[in-house]
Parts: structure tokens; C-alpha cells; sequence
């Protein structure tokens, strides 16, 4: 019982992102734990999530036992942290991109199976042309009488409405 556990990987702006979401959940999440390769990024961010810093990652993970770990590392160094959290038990949210090598995505994945842990690589799509046309598409397919069919159906071969700016 009581908020969920939660420890970060990296502490720059990624993880502020992370956080600021974090806070817009209320009291159901707390960081328990941040490390960061730099102990100034990890001193400072940890004071901005009201947390503690851990000179080592195998510290936190061991002290923390986070239920989920924020991998929000520099991109290519997301690997060995994600690994490390499964390791623990944790469930993961990590940073693009996932991982660099299919190899890697492959251990992580499987590792994620075997501890019965959940894996969510973030990718901040709202800007994205094609996101942010898809509702007034998807709206105006469905005011032109196309409600009753599933939603597979109206998109095309690709998974995108056929003639959607920004989808090609």
C-alpha cells in the first residue's frame, strides 16, 4: 500500500518531463530514488522530485526497490540500467530511444516476460503532424457516416486513414 515506488535513471531534462507528469498524478507516485552518472545532476534533481541521491545505481536499486524505474540516461545508454531495474523486480518507462541494438530490445524484452514486468519506451508524439491531425480526421470520417465501422477498417492497408496530411 501507499504511493507507488518510484526511482530515476538520469536526472536532466527528460527526467524534469518525467516528473513534472509524475506530479500531475497526485500522492499515487513518489521518487523514492534518483542516480544519475553526474552527482551534481543527481543532487539537483533529486532536491527538484524531494528525493534522495545515490552515488551508484546498484545502491538505489537495492535501497529503493523501486516498482518503476525512469530510464531518462543520454540516448545508448539506456541498456544496462533497464536491465539492472528488471533485474530488481521493477517495472520500466525508459527514454528514446529504447535500446540501440534489436539484441538488447530482445534480452530486455524477454527479461520483462520472464519477471512478469511491464516495458514503455516514450516517444512524445503531440507535435507530430499526423497525431495532431489524427482526431479531426478520425471525427470527420465518423460524421461522414462511418461510425459503425471498426476502426481497421477505415484505415488503410498502413494503419493510417488513406489521404491523411502527414501519415504518407
Amino acid at each position: 500500500s501507499g504511493p507507488t515506488r518510484v526511482a530515476f535513471v538520469g536526472g536532466g531534462a527528460m527526467a524534469r518531463a518525467h516528473l513534472r507528469a509524475l506530479r500531475r498524478l497526485g500522492p499515487i507516485t513518489r521518487v523514492f530514488g534518483v542516480y544519475d552518472a553526474d552527482p551534481g545532476t543527481a543532487q539537483e534533481f533529486a532536491g527538484l522530485a524531494v528525493s534522495r541521491a545515490f552515488q551508484s545505481l546498484d545502491a538505489m536499486l537495492a535501497t529503493v526497490r523501486p516498482e518503476v524505474v525512469h530510464v531518462c540516461t543520454t540516448a545508448g545508454n539506456h541498456f544496462e540500467p533497464a536491465r539492472m531495474a528488471l533485474e530488481t523486480g521493477a517495472h520500466l518507462y525508459v527514454e528514446k530511444p529504447f535500446v540501440e541494438q534489436t539484441p538488447e530490445a530482445v534480452e530486455l524484452l524477454a527479461l520483462a516476460a520472464e519477471k512478469h514486468r511491464l516495458v514503455c519506451c516514450g516517444h512524445q508524439l503531440l507535435a507530430d503532424q499526423g497525431v495532431v491531425e489524427f482526431p479531426a480526421l478520425l471525427l470527420a470520417q465518423l460524421v461522414a457516416g462511418l461510425a459503425d465501422q471498426p476502426l481497421a477498417d477505415l484505415l488503410g492497408d498502413r494503419g493510417v486513414i488513406p489521404g491523411a496530411v502527414g501519415w504518407e
